[in-house]
């Protein structure tokens, strides 16, 4: 998923989308994973989001941008 951030694909939806890709699970299932996943990657430091009115975006903090290599 960082990796992803980092190319870009900064949003939910966008994330959504790529996590989609060749998963069986529903978009629903898929939703809670991408919340869960982002939710703890905030905790643990190597992403941030920033919220602008409704639309949040994510970045990668240096700490990601280090893990990613």
């Amino acid at each position: 998923m960082a990796h992803w951030i980092a190319m870009g694909e900064d949003t939910a939806d966008k994330l959504t989308e790529k996590m989609l890709v060749g998963n069986s699970k529903s978009v629903k299932v898929v939703n809670t994973m991408r919340a869960g996943a982002l939710g703890r990657m905030q905790e643990l430091g190597p992403v941030r989001r920033e919220r602008d009115g409704r639309r949040v975006r994510y970045h990668l903090r240096d700490r990601g941008e280090r893990l990613l290599g």
